[in-house]
């Protein structure tokens, strides 16, 4: 997909925010966010309307990322089978495991802006 698309960074961990803030940018995208809640989250997902939203799972004010209910591509380093079970029930887009690499980043991103699902 070669048109800029609008990503809404949802991560609690300052560092890997920046590190998806950057990746989201070389690839030539828009940074919405980021963003530490599940509350802030979905403020900001209603009023920019994301193409894609990278989710963290387990966020700042036990605020739980997969209850967001928003399409997301899931990051998280808690990829127990119980929270990969419960995680997938929502329908993700994908999943990027922390620690992560920015190349695994991009290859996520670019997969889930070229999937049928939106």
């Amino acid at each position: 997909m070669s048109t800029k698309q609008k990503i809404l960074i949802v991560d609690d961990e300052l560092w890997a925010a920046l590190d998806m803030e950057w990746v989201v940018q070389t690839l030539g995208h828009e940074v919405v966010g980021p963003v530490a809640t599940a509350e802030k989250a979905i403020e900001l997902a209603g009023s920019r309307r994301p193409d894609l939203v990278l989710m963290d799972i387990r966020l700042a004010n036990d605020s739980d990322g997969v209850a967001v209910d928003i399409p997301s591509l899931f990051v998280s380093a808690h990829v127990d089978p119980t929270m990969r079970s419960r995680a997938a029930a929502a329908r993700p887009l994908g999943f990027i495991e922390k620690p992560f690499s920015p190349e695994s980043v991009a290859i996520a991103i670019v997969a889930a802006l070229n999937s049928d699902v939106s």
